[in-house]
């Protein structure tokens, strides 16, 4: 049974529709939102390519539920040729959080059971779980959930993400948030300063790339085994400029190509994953995100 069409799964954007980015920060619509779609649909639309729409749709409403609309970071990633999801959420109250992920993961147990204790004792400001189609079409249990807490002493915004599953918790990686208007300088000296690799290997401009530094903020991520850049904010072309760079599946890519004119009001945010390969950058994972 072949997927159906973008359009088929298009939600309106609607007024009053609130405009965040991946770190959940509101910003104005980039254009009249009249007649334009919410970014959701793109996420539908990525289930059906997978087979998995109704499992779908089942985890992002129980979701929703949970911590009502407007509340739910997504991001698609492609690995290896394979797509899948993770969902992120935000609550900057930290300890005096609402939202929790005791809750969610309460609100999921009919779906995808969990059987570890979230550390709510802990000042995390977000947190994340991740699915591939497999894990949805079973319904498998949670045994991963990421967790972010602030970085105090650094002389830019920072965090630093640990994972919990059955062994405990145990660190992942540090992100950098830079303004790209006023700090470009020092993102580019940290992009380029790193245990992966020496810094007269590779040049900023091959891995910032200069059509996606029109954002608003770079990141750059260390991890265990490699390093990432994150691009937030970027408007309808950039994110096409950047799937296909990316060589991002063209179904998706081809299909948001023929519907931008729908997503012009919104922004989306890009990442992707690098590590050298006979001193040239190689993409390893990337990513894109948007919020419903």
């Amino acid at each position: 049974m072949s997927a159906p069409a973008l359009p088929d799964l298009a939600i309106p954007s609607q007024p009053g529709d609130t405009y965040a980015d991946f770190c959940l920060w509101e910003y104005e619509a980039f254009a009249d939102p009249a007649g334009r779609w919410r970014s959701e649909t793109i996420l539908l639309y990525s289930f059906a390519l997978e087979g998995v729409e109704a499992e779908g749709r089942a985890l992002l409403d129980s979701m929703k539920r949970a911590f009502g609309p407007f509340r739910t970071v997504w991001g698609i990633k492609e690995f290896d040729g394979r797509t899948s999801w993770e969902f992120y959420f935000y609550d900057y109250g930290r300890i005096a959080r609402d939202r929790s992920a005791s809750a969610l993961l309460k609100a999921l147990a009919p779906l995808h059971p969990c059987a570890l204790t979230p550390p709510e004792d802990r000042p995390y400001f977000m947190f994340s779980i991740a699915f591939d189609a497999g894990q949805l079409r079973r319904r498998a249990p949670i045994g991963e959930i990421d967790f972010y807490i602030g970085n105090p002493g650094s002389t830019v915004s920072s965090g630093i993400c640990y994972v919990q599953d059955e062994t405990g918790l145990r660190m992942k990686n540090v992100y950098f948030f830079f303004d790209t208007a006023t700090q470009r300088e020092e993102a580019m000296r940290k992009l380029t300063t790193s245990a992966h690799y020496a810094e007269a290997q590779v040049w900023p401009a091959e891995l910032a790339w200069p059509e996606m530094m029109r954002c608003k903020t770079v990141v750059v991520a260390n991890k265990a085994r490699n390093d990432a850049l994150y691009f937030s904010r970027v408007d309808t072309a950039q994110l096409l400029w950047f799937l296909a760079r990316t060589g991002f599946r063209a179904d998706l890519r081809e299909a948001i190509a023929r519907n931008a004119a729908r997503f012009e009001h919104l922004c989306f945010d890009t990442g992707y994953d690098f590590v050298l390969s006979q001193g040239q950058p190689r993409v390893a994972k990337a990513s894109f995100y948007g919020y419903a």
